[in-house]
C-alpha cells in the first residue's frame, strides 16, 4: 500500500485522526496486516497507528508498538467485537 493512502483507508474505516495518530474505533476489533517479503504478519487488537512520513507505528491494547514502513502495511481488518452488536 502507498504510505499516501493509508490515512485515507484509516479514515474510512472509522479511525478518528488526532494529529499524527489514528485511533481505531470504539466496539470494534482492528487487526493490520504487514507484508514481509513472501510472509505476512498479523498484527491484532490494534487500537491506534501513529504516522510519521513514512514510517508507521502500530500500538496494540498490550501497548506493544510496532515500528514499520507504512507500504509494508498490506490491509487493515476491523471486525464487530466478539460481544459487540453485530457480531455473528
Amino acid at each position: 500500500m502507498q504510505a499516501k493512502n493509508l490515512p485515507d483507508i484509516l479514515g474510512k474505516n472509522g479511525f478518528k485522526q488526532d494529529g499524527e495518530a489514528f485511533h481505531a474505533p470504539a466496539g470494534v476489533s482492528c487487526s493490520v496486516y504487514l507484508g514481509l517479503g513472501d510472509d505476512a504478519l498479523i498484527v491484532d487488537r490494534v487500537t491506534s497507528i501513529e504516522l510519521s512520513g513514512e514510517i508507521a507505528t502500530v500500538v496494540t491494547q498490550r501497548r506493544e508498538r510496532y515500528a514499520v514502513e507504512a507500504t509494508e502495511i498490506r490491509a487493515v481488518r476491523v471486525t464487530p467485537e466478539s460481544n459487540g452488536p453485530g457480531y455473528r
